[in-house]
């Protein structure tokens, strides 16, 4: 069991928990298709003059077993 989107290291879920999509990516491990694709909306406060964000995924096995991408990120000021 692993943490897929909710509470990022503190939930255990079954793989695919909440995905939007499944094996539509075209991924696959050991010729089984085994992808997920997740809408993960996340609001925060901050009233700096400049941002920062940092993607990033620590302790993952070889690519073949373990990766991750990230597409389409937009960032709204209000």
């Amino acid at each position: 069991m692993q943490s897929y989107p909710a509470a990022f290291g503190t939930a255990d879920n079954p793989a695919q928990t909440g995905s939007t999509a499944v094996n539509s990516l075209g991924y696959t491990y050991q010729n089984i298709p085994m992808d997920s694709t997740y809408r993960i909306v996340q609001s925060f406060a901050h009233s700096g003059s400049s941002l920062e964000l940092s993607f990033e995924a620590l302790g993952l096995q070889i690519p073949e077993d373990e990766s991750w991408g990230i597409d389409n990120v937009t960032v709204t000021i209000q």
